[in-house]
């Protein structure tokens, strides 16, 4: 596919990890609310939400022909008006080793290979719905602590760093990689996706 021929408005990564799947709905869901008409920071989504929005869900993984259907219509029942698709990377890494995607070379492979195809597609954005931060707790030691600080950073700098890679070859040398929930906890996911109207079931599901 040309560089140049730009079917969608963002690449969302299917985030690989516990509660993965929904932090990738709340990231689509985010996009739908922000294509709304005068919708501002933290608004619900208005009328004509999701009309002309273009979005990518891209697995680092292969997916069969059943799995891609079902992520679609789920999109599509989540996206309403939205132009929806679900496309899989080359990254074999993870069933060469028997693991999935998210330490170290494999994480950094990932990123590269989802900006790659958002590149291709004339996409200049991609959204990476990793989620790193934990619960509140008192009895976290400063250890603990310590570790969740390293895991945040980490993710942080692969996506930054990326980012500036793939820039180099972009048109406008402008291209990014956000991480919107990076240093959130699951229960702080679930409250911002409810403050933005999310549906009910898909919070609580």
């Amino acid at each position: 596919m040309s560089s140049m021929e730009r079917v969608a408005d963002v690449l969302i990564i299917l985030a690989d990890q516990e509660s993965g799947e929904f932090c990738t709905a709340a990231a689509c869901w985010t996009e739908f609310v922000r294509s709304s008409p005068g919708a501002g920071p933290g608004g619900a989504a208005g009328g004509g939400a999701g009309q002309g929005l273009g979005v990518v869900v891209w697995s680092a993984s292969d997916l069969s022909t059943a799995d891609r259907a079902a992520h679609e219509s789920r999109l599509a029942e989540l996206l309403p008006g939205a132009r929806v698709e679900v496309a899989t990377g080359d990254d074999v890494t993870a069933v060469e080793h028997g693991r999935r995607p998210g330490q170290g070379w494999d994480m950094s492979r990932m990123l590269l290979s989802a900006s790659r195809e958002a590149v291709a597609r004339g996409i200049w954005r991609v959204v990476w719905p990793v989620r790193r931060g934990v619960e509140s707790s008192t009895s976290r030691s400063s250890v603990e602590r310590g570790l969740t600080a390293d895991r945040i950073a980490d993710a942080s700098d692969r996506a930054l760093l990326v980012s500036r890679l793939i820039a180099l070859d972009c048109p406008k040398g402008e291209f990014a990689i956000e991480t919107p929930f990076l240093d959130l906890s699951l229960t702080q996911v679930r409250q911002l996706a409810a403050d933005m109207d999310m549906p009910a079931r898909l919070i609580v599901g």
